[in-house]
């Protein structure tokens, strides 16, 4: 990651963060990009932080808790000062201050977000062994929340527990657009893919 990004001074590092490694990720790797890169805001993604607030900490300048499309328009933009994007937790004077919540996307918002640019990744190397045995596989998530907020689960934190939804021609689109890059299977990782049975079929 780090010979990757001396190839260009990034304005902005946006790194997901998990249960199991955030003490790796922040300290040893967010700090070593802080170290190289003094001027690049760290911004971090992902529902631990949410759950526990403590571990937002330095070299981490910004975390998005909730949905991040809107919100990371706002941060990089940089049309709003940190006070006024909601869904944020950001550190001002050495204080941890959280934002209120962002507003979830809309059925017709998530239908609207664009595909994504796979002529940027490495796709060919996206596989899901042993359940998909045809490589490239795609990821596709045709809803979002889950009303039932398991306590073990991530998904509400995230996404919430309003259970929203993308329409068949919007989820087709975006499948005939992964083919046109060469995926051979299609992963559907929504938190509750079969809450409504008539719209799956």
């Amino acid at each position: 990651t780090i010979e990757a990004i001396k190839d260009f001074v990034p304005d902005y590092i946006i790194m997901e963060v998990s249960s199991s490694c955030i003490i790796y990720e922040r300290d040893i790797v967010a700090k070593k990009l802080k170290e190289l890169f003094t001027n690049t805001i760290i911004i971090t993604t992902g529902d631990i932080i949410t759950h526990d607030i403590a571990l937002f900490k330095s070299p981490f300048d910004i975390s998005i808790f909730g949905e991040v499309e809107s919100v990371i328009l706002d941060i990089c933009t940089g049309n709003k000062e940190l006070s006024e994007i909601n869904g944020i937790i950001y550190l001002e004077n050495g204080e941890i201050i959280k934002n209120p919540d962002k507003e979830l996307l809309s059925n017709e918002e998530l239908g609207a977000l664009p595909f994504p640019r796979w002529d940027l990744f490495p796709i060919n190397k996206y596989v899901y062994y042993p359940q998909l045995n045809k490589k490239p596989v795609a990821l596709i998530q045709s809803t979002r929340g889950c009303p039932y907020s398991c306590g073990y689960c991530s998904y509400p934190a995230n996404q919430g527990i309003k259970w929203r939804f993308r329409s068949a021609k919007n989820i087709v689109d975006e499948i005939e657009h992964d083919i046109k890059f060469g995926f051979k299977s299609i992963f559907f990782r929504d938190p509750l893919f079969t809450l409504d049975r008539k719209r799956i079929e």
